[in-house]
């Protein structure tokens, strides 16, 4: 090893003993990075579902629509109950 690989060795050895806090900032950042990544990600993918079930409602409307009304119908007679 030479004498500079070895000056910069203990310079790295005292940079994180003096300033531990820089290595976790560059952790933190990465964390970040890739949450921003899983955030686009889901909301790509939440967008391609409304897009099937769009399609889909255009497609059969009368599916959708019997639903609706089913669901309203459950919810009158739970309301009525009580």
């Amino acid at each position: 090893m030479s004498n500079r690989q070895e000056i910069e060795a203990a310079l790295e050895i005292l940079r994180k003993a003096t300033m531990p806090h820089l290595d976790l900032t560059g952790y933190v950042k990465h964390l970040y990075a890739e949450a921003l990544k899983l955030e686009q990600k889901a909301i790509d993918k939440a967008k391609e579902g409304a897009r099937q079930v769009d399609k889909s409602a255009h497609d059969n409307p009368w599916h959708y629509i019997g639903a609706a009304a089913l669901a309203g119908f459950i919810a009158a007679i739970i309301m009525r109950r009580r």
